[in-house]
């Protein structure tokens, strides 16, 4: 469980603005000391539409954590995987 601790409370944050962004429940694919690496998942796709799905979905979800100002612009380091 997550602690009370800033960071701990922006990475809850972070979760929550990439399930809603991606309709599907978001985790906690990697934890590094630089960060966390956010999974979340849309289900099947045919094999033709799936790359631009998963394009589409990390488009969406870094820009809505840019707009939460969970990502600051520029952060090169910051890695969100939609899958």
């Amino acid at each position: 469980m997550l602690s009370a601790r800033p960071q701990n409370r922006r990475s809850a944050r972070a979760l929550a603005v990439v399930a809603e962004a991606s309709g599907t429940p978001a985790s906690v694919a990697e934890a590094t000391p630089e960060g966390v690496r956010i999974l979340a998942t849309s289900g099947e796709a045919p094999a033709a539409e799936r790359a631009r799905r998963e394009a589409d979905l990390r488009a969406c979800g870094l820009s809505r954590l840019h707009a939460e100002g969970l990502l600051p612009a520029g952060n090169r380091r910051s890695e969100v995987e939609l899958d």
